[in-house]
């Protein structure tokens, strides 16, 4: 009898203490509904160890010019900063930007492939309708840089500064011809702006290249060109800048060149601008980690004279200051482009 006692007691313990253990394993991992501190532990180890692989950046343009090259300078810079990837560079050309763009669009929103774009296929391209995406259809990481645009005309000219060149616009109704990269170009949109606040008349050549736009106006088929502060380097001794559009470089105002606003004119276009971006629906703590990687590579001294090197400014903002600047540029360029509809 007492040892029938005994029996009974010890089974009642090992039940106990089964039920205890399984509580408590439950507990750890989380089963039944429950997320435990182990659990936490354990999504916050998998979080941590983005980027463990190389991350793809995609520049929808073939490689030189000034997209291609300061990509390529952050992308090296960002990888000496990351203890487990790089940043890889992949060259994606093709309609205008569009075929890079699209492809970053079509990806796995999971941060090992971006972009790093210039403002057209953002702003531009989508209202031209040869897009499946328009920038609320992709994630925005940071704006990078701006390059300016400038108005450039032969140093042999009668115009010896902006107002000069205004009024004799202003006088002469569709005389003043300019070269850009065709029409519905950043550089066509901008002067078309310009035309609108300023109430003058111009004539657009299209062109295919900046190489072709430089031969033409130093050939004197084109009174004057749309360009950047890269394209007027090498030819610097031939051309007169006017003026520039946007944010411009320590360079520009240094040699007492005035923006279009020193002039009261305000644009909502005019400089280009360079951002990354990432298919849709990024991870919120993937997306942070891209914008610090990026940022503080953004501060480095050799990539700033690098940058300055191209006329490139590096000028970071945010993803949500990004988006408004963006909402307001691609505004201004609809309308326009909707002038434009009927313009042969």
């Amino acid at each position: 009898m007492r040892k029938t006692k005994f029996l009974g007691l010890f089974l009642a313990v090992i039940l106990v203490l089964v039920a205890c253990t399984q509580k408590t394993e439950n507990v750890a991992t989380g089963n039944g509904g429950t997320t435990g501190t182990a659990g936490a532990a354990n999504s916050a180890t998998t979080e941590s160890d983005y980027p463990k692989e190389p991350i793809r950046m995609i520049i929808p343009y073939n490689p030189g010019g000034a997209i291609d090259t300061t990509g390529r300078i952050l992308a090296e810079t960002v990888s000496k900063k990351l203890d487990k990837s790089e940043v890889v560079v992949i060259n994606k050309a093709g309609g205008g930007g569009t075929v890079g763009t699209t492809e970053v669009f079509s990806s796995k929103p999971d941060g090992y492939t971006i972009g790093y774009v210039p403002l057209s296929t953002l702003a531009i391209q989508p209202h031209l309708g040869t897009t499946k995406y328009t920038y609320n259809d992709l994630d925005l990481i940071m704006r990078v840089g701006t390059n300016p645009q400038v108005l450039v005309v032969p140093k042999n000219s009668p115009w010896e500064n902006f107002d000069q060149w205004l009024e004799y616009v202003k006088n002469n109704p569709g005389k003043f011809t300019y070269g850009t990269g065709g029409k519905g170009s950043l550089q066509h949109v901008t002067m078309e702006a310009l035309s609108n606040e300023a109430n003058i008349e111009m004539k657009m050549v299209p062109f295919n290249s900046g190489a072709e736009i430089m031969a033409a106006l130093l050939g004197g088929h084109v009174n004057g060109a749309v360009v950047y502060p890269s394209d007027v380097e090498a030819n610097k001794d031939d051309l007169r800048v006017l003026v520039y559009f946007g944010d411009g470089t320590d360079d520009l105002k240094n040699e007492g060149v005035p923006s279009i606003a020193d002039k009261g004119i305000q644009l909502q276009v005019g400089h280009n601008l360079y951002a990354l971006i990432a298919p849709k629906g990024l991870p919120e703590d993937v997306l942070k980690k891209l914008d610090e990687a990026f940022k503080v590579a953004l501060e480095e001294p050799e990539l700033i004279s690098k940058f300055n090197d191209l006329g490139v400014t590096p000028s970071y903002s945010p993803s949500e200051e990004l988006q408004k600047e963006l909402t307001t540029i691609s505004d201004s360029i609809g309308e326009i482009l909707k002038q434009l509809e009927n313009v042969q």
